[in-house]
């Protein structure tokens, strides 16, 4: 039974009506807040889940305003009779019942939808209809009995009956099926609700103290909506975190986990599954076939016992978050993962067995937050990193069907080594720091033919040392910084040409290599030919060249932009031929002038009599196409001695002459000093 509450007291509460209309006001603000946050977000729904949400949320929030006339007229003296007070407040009660275990039902029917992986909610859906039931039929009883609550004939304050508080348990059970619901969804829950509903027990405390004071209050009703506000900001949030295939949370919700993760200072492991060939995949099988082969691998990762969280972050990538590594079960735990790859799977009545990249990072040991291990998830791209050569210095395990290496802090220095170098090209790019240096190409009798290739050199100030074009360029190409670089190349190699022109020297021919990123620029043609002409000089002194790796990547795209640019003037050099594995037919179909011939190449004809009969038949094919030959990279006498047996041999390499600075190439043209 509720605490006796002063009846001059309850009298001035009942005039003023605060208490009373708290529930209904706040049900109409939460309901609101609701409806605005679909409006502003409604690209989160689709339109047939959207609307009708928004039409019971519309009827919720009208029913909320009806209310709050209704309850200061149930407040006020001799508006309506007793007995018409009396089914007015019962069905009152009834309604912001029923219409919050609507509002749950959609919640929870919502859920199922968005969600591949709740928990079965069932139960908690019939308990709600109980529960309904109950009230239905304990306010019916009511208004015959009183036996709850009544309004006296003579008018005035509410009487409370001897079961009254059995009206305070219905309202406490509809709040305690409300947390259910947010209980059993706290794996599918968003740190940030986790954080929130922190706070949910104060708030129970609080409203329960209310009630107890204030039993006319039906305070316990706000605590429904707090908790219905939370299931609906879980469930809408979430709602664009969640993979539509596997019902894993994506990248985004990734990045929201690990910062709880964090936050929480636990030890834990994220292991990043890549799924190689799934390109192919897609062109051998039916896309039906292989997205439920992908949804049939997350099903795995989700069923080990000792995984805490799966993501799906791209097509082929999956997290997953497992014990620390000092942790026995995260041994158990790769095992586990290692074991889905050694399994033969069917698609389309095809066998087929899963190749797959597997990463672990020890987190906050190697990784110490949530950037930290974005970071280490860019450094494992193909393009970013040699996994070869990688694999061969780490904690690894490799074979035809996986590759499983284990982070350490040698790879974090990697990285961080690696971060370094983005800030230099970043820093080089924004203040043109950037340097030139030119190799000069002579003929065997060690004559300059007029002919030399534009080098980039990048400068490192604080360890006071020249960086490695191998190492920056992949860097600069993953990062986006490729085209300035190329373009600051050209650029040097323009004012070059440009100064032998005013002062009537010899023009010399100057090639520039572009990487396969380059071709992907929709400005690249116009960027080149506007710099070009910029500096006023005949485009036929600048050649371009291109290695087979950018052939191989894209060649109807390669081929398109060298067809633009060659209408211009500019012409082609053939880069590293014999590094590579790409047909010979394709070079000859694609407008090349020159064909220079990798140092690989020449040192294995140099040492084995197949492969200098080969190279003696390219050569001589070439030639005889009326392509122009360089031999690259000739620094000993052997190397030299051996090209001088080719016809017209031309020479690239230290033999001759390195890479030279600007002044020392402005010498050899007879350009003035600086």
């Amino acid at each position: 039974m509720f605490l006796e509450i002063d009846s001059e007291l309850a009298h001035t509460v009942n005039m003023v009506g605060i208490t009373y209309l708290l529930p209904d006001i706040f049900s109409a603000i939460t309901i609101l807040c609701m409806g605005i946050y679909i409006v502003f977000e409604k690209d989160l729904y689709v339109a047939r889940q959207r609307k009708p949400f928004f039409f019971l949320l519309s009827v919720c929030f009208v029913y909320s305003l009806v209310c709050i006339p209704m309850d200061i007229a149930l407040n006020s003296e001799n508006v309506f009779s007793p007995s018409v007070s009396l089914i007015i407040a019962t069905v009152h009660a009834v309604f912001s019942q029923v219409i919050a275990n609507m509002l749950m039902f959609y919640i929870v029917k919502d859920s199922r939808n968005s969600f591949a992986r709740t928990k079965d909610l069932k139960p908690v859906v019939y308990a709600a209809l109980i529960l309904t039931c109950a009230s239905v039929t304990f306010f019916v009883v009511n208004i015959r009995t009183g036996i709850a609550f009544s309004f006296p004939p003579e008018g005035g304050a509410v009487e409370f009956g001897p079961l009254y508080f059995f009206h305070f348990l219905l309202m406490s059970l509809s709040a305690v099926i409300t947390f259910a619901v947010i209980f059993l969804e706290r794996d599918s829950m968003l740190p940030q609700i986790r954080r929130m509903a922190s706070y949910v027990p104060f708030i129970i405390a609080v409203l329960v103290v209310l009630q107890i004071i204030y039993p006319k209050s039906e305070a316990l009703l706000i605590l429904v909506s707090v908790l219905l506000f939370y299931c609906f900001t879980n469930l809408t949030t979430s709602s664009f975190l969640i993979d539509n295939l596997t019902g894993f949370g994506n990248l985004k919700y990734m990045s929201s986990f690990l910062s709880y993760y964090f936050s929480k200072g636990v030890r834990f492991s994220v292991i990043t599954v890549k799924i190689q060939d799934y390109s192919r995949m897609h062109m051998d099988f039916d896309v039906k076939s292989v997205d439920a082969l992908i949804k049939m691998i997350g099903d795995e990762f989700a069923g080990l016992e000792l995984i805490q969280q799966v993501f799906r972050i791209s097509e082929n990538n999956f997290v997953l978050i497992g014990p620390a590594p000092s942790d026995q079960g995260c041994r158990i735990l790769c095992t586990q993962i290692v074991d889905i790859f050694a399994r033969t799977y069917v698609i389309d009545r095809t066998t087929f067995n899963l190749k797959g990249d597997i990463y672990l990072i020890p987190c906050p040991v190697v990784a110490s937050s949530r950037s930290e291990v974005f970071d280490m998830l860019a450094f494992f791209s193909e393009k970013k990193v040699d996994l070869k050569n990688l694999s061969a210095s780490y904690y690894s395990i490799r074979n035809d069907f996986f590759s499983f290496i284990v982070c350490d802090l040698r790879l974090k220095e990697l990285l961080n080594r690696r971060n370094y170098i983005v800030k230099l090209i970043r820093e080089a790019c924004e203040k043109e720091l950037f340097e030139v240096e030119f190799q000069p190409v002579f003929d065997t009798g060690g004559n300059f033919c007029n002919l030399a290739e534009c080098l980039i050199r990048l400068y490192d100030k604080r360890y006071g040392h020249y960086v490695s074009p191998a190492e920056f360029i992949p860097v600069a190409e993953s990062e986006g910084y490729i085209d300035r670089i190329g373009l600051f190349v050209l650029s040097r190699s323009c004012r070059m040409i440009r100064e032998c022109i005013d002062n009537c020297l010899p023009v010399p021919t100057i090639s520039v290599n572009f990487s396969a990123r380059q071709f992907y620029s929709p400005d690249l043609v116009d960027d080149v030919i506007n710099l070009i002409r910029s500096y006023g000089i005949p485009a036929e002194y600048i050649k371009i060249e291109i290695t087979e790796t950018n052939i191989i990547a894209n060649f109807t795209k390669v081929r398109h932009v060298m067809e633009q640019m060659m209408a211009c003037g500019l012409g082609f050099y053939l880069d590293d031929f014999g590094s590579g594995y790409a047909n010979i037919s394709r070079y000859i179909s694609l407008p090349f002038e020159c064909v220079k011939i990798d140092r690989s190449f020449i040192k294995a004809a140099m040492n084995d009599r197949k492969n200098d009969v080969f190279l003696r038949s390219v050569v001589s094919c070439f030639s005889s196409l009326g392509y122009k030959v360089i031999f690259e990279g000739i620094e000993t006498v052997e190397g030299y001695e051996y090209v001088c047996n080719f016809e017209k041999a031309v020479i690239q390499g230290f033999f001759y002459s390195p890479p030279v600075s600007v002044g020392d190439f402005r010498k050899l043209l007879g350009l003035p000093d600086f």
